[in-house]
């Protein structure tokens, strides 16, 4: 009779999750083998509870459900977080200087930036695939260029216009976008002149990028014809590790620690940090896909401290600015599915500071995820810079 029941259950439990597993597979855009691993894991399991007295079968299910489930997981994965697929194939970089002298200078204040009145062509591509082919140009001032360098936006009285400043890494900078598809760039193309925006967003840039900038003076040698009325930071939560060195790529950037009464307290460079060659080691490796594989599952290396003198930097960053120039602060936060997005943004907001989520601005639009990054790269694609530059533009200016 027992047999009986278990074929009965097989063929019941196997038509339901074939069927339903069909329809999961040509309605659900955005990753459904991660609902169709979980429906086979259930499933699986059933069957293995129902051979009571056969440890093959009731084995052999439970361990099918979960490599369904693991299946479906890793969909989800590459889907949601981000991760860069596993390829054989190396992912070539080239470079031509069309403009100016180095792309890349040293830099007193920040460690390194982009040079003045540079143009670079660079070409990303995986074999014969092009992933992008984009250039950057900065002004004289060393900025990624807004639409007044390129003389293309509207002429408007010196007294009618705001500031706009951006900071951030890559992602603001628009790595992987040409010069008008960087959501600076898009924003003030928005305000018809209204705005002028300041990129000073760069590659592997921080909090501490940010802070020391607003320390030094810098920020009012760069924006010096009015003040700033608006600051938008964009952060990712690998932020903490730039900010704590373990994720570096120049060892004269600033550092900072936290004193004794809980500030962050600028103590020079990461040049006599006793950990900056396993850092930098380590920073150089996650250029590598089965490296950002890696450290995607294993999840990141940060302690409370590290978490602690983050929120402390972006805070001390906001009440410089708010006393210097009463200027409105906000974060625009990338999550990219980090564990501890939630606890970041909690400190924040419990500090009165305006946390802008991309992930709730994406929700208002129908397109799955993967179109917001670019694809085997994961930096914002020129879809998902429009989106958040309309989004900002109509929420903070």
């Amino acid at each position: 009779m027992e047999h009986k029941v278990n074929k009965q259950a097989i063929g019941s439990v196997l038509v339901f999750t074939a069927l339903t597993a069909a329809i999961l597979v040509k309605f659900v855009k955005t990753a459904p083998f991660l609902y169709v691993g979980l429906l086979a894991f259930l499933s699986c399991l059933f069957l293995s509870f129902s051979f009571n007295r056969s440890r093959f079968w009731k084995a052999f299910f439970y361990l099918l459900g979960i490599a369904m489930l693991v299946g479906g997981a890793t969909e989800a994965y590459f889907t949601w977080f981000g991760a860069s697929l596993i390829r054989k194939d190396e992912i070539q970089s080239r470079e031509w200087s069309l403009r100016g002298g180095d792309y890349y200078v040293a830099d007193a204040t920040r460690g390194y930036a982009a040079g003045p009145d540079a143009r670079k062509r660079i070409k990303k591509s995986l074999g014969d695939k092009v992933i992008y082919d984009v250039v950057y140009t900065t002004n004289s001032q060393g900025l990624r260029v807004a639409p007044r360098d390129a003389k293309v936006t509207h002429e408007v009285q010196s007294e009618s216009f705001q500031n706009v400043v951006f900071f951030g890494d890559s992602f603001i900078f628009g790595e992987g976008l040409n010069d008008e598809e960087a959501i600076p760039y898009l924003f003030e193309e928005l305000s018809g002149g209204q705005c002028r925006t300041y990129n000073f967003g760069f590659h592997g840039y921080g909090a501490q990028q940010m802070l020391r900038i607003i320390e030094t003076g810098l920020l009012e040698k760069i924006v010096s014809n009015q003040q700033p009325l608006v600051v938008v930071y964009g952060a990712l939560l690998q932020h903490i590790e730039r900010a704590s060195g373990r994720m570096i790529w120049d060892a004269k950037v600033p550092r900072y620690t936290l004193s004794p009464s809980g500030t962050a307290e600028f103590v020079g460079t990461f040049a006599d940090d006793p950990n900056l060659e396993e850092n930098l080691k380590r920073s150089k490796s996650l250029s590598d896909p089965r490296a950002q594989l890696i450290a995607g599952l294993t999840g990141p290396t940060r302690t409370q401290e590290d978490i602690k003198l983050f929120v402390q930097m972006v805070l001390q960053s906001r009440d410089l600015l708010a006393r210097k120039h009463q200027a409105r602060f906000s974060v625009l936060l990338w999550p990219l599915g980090d564990k501890d997005t939630s606890a970041v943004v909690k400190e924040l907001v419990k500090a009165g500071i305006e946390v802008i989520s991309t992930d709730q601005i994406f929700k208002e639009y129908p397109e799955p995820p993967e179109k917001y990054r670019i694809e085997m790269d994961n930096h914002p694609t020129r879809l998902a810079a429009e989106r958040i530059a309309k989004y900002l533009y109509q929420h903070i200016r």
